[in-house]
């Protein structure tokens, strides 16, 4: 079972958790130059502002590819989280790319895989969107033992 010691909510009120970033599973690969910019802007401002999105039975990773990689050059132990079924009407699948279809089961079966797609292969579009956080990163450098219940 997963909790942390802190509750933590999106400027829209979805529940954030925190996640070790070895539970989560990206489907896409990222852009290396992107997420080491993005890695040194999290550094700078000691703040996290957008939570990951991860599907709920397998912890996909649906949106924040660059965040997940950025948490992991920065050593962090857990990443801050929203946690929603697949199924969940306010979740549309659609491509980048115009002439490309995706499914849901494609992009569960790539994670599942390990056989990521190109970067900005699928969109995962919320609305409503989940919203920013404000979470200070010394949380999220605490060791991740501290964020799965035993």
């Amino acid at each position: 079972m997963l909790s942390t010691s802190e509750t933590f909510r999106t400027s829209a009120g979805d529940e954030v958790i925190l996640l070790p970033p070895s539970l989560i599973r990206p489907h896409e690969r990222h852009d290396e130059a992107l997420a080491l910019a993005l890695a040194a802007k999290i550094a700078r401002e000691a703040i996290w502002t957008s939570p990951l999105v991860v599907e709920a039975q397998d912890f996909v990773l649906l949106d924040g590819h660059h965040r997940l990689r950025a948490a992991r050059l920065l050593d962090l132990a857990s990443v801050p989280v929203v946690v929603i079924a697949y199924d969940d009407p306010r979740i549309t699948l659609v491509p980048w790319r115009v002439k490309e279809s995706w499914s849901r089961d494609a992009v569960i079966e790539h994670a599942r895989a390990g056989r990521l797609l190109p970067p900005k292969t699928t969109r995962h579009v919320l609305d409503p969107e989940i919203g920013e956080t404000a979470i200070p990163l010394w949380p999220l450098r605490q060791r991740a033992e501290a964020c799965l219940a035993r």
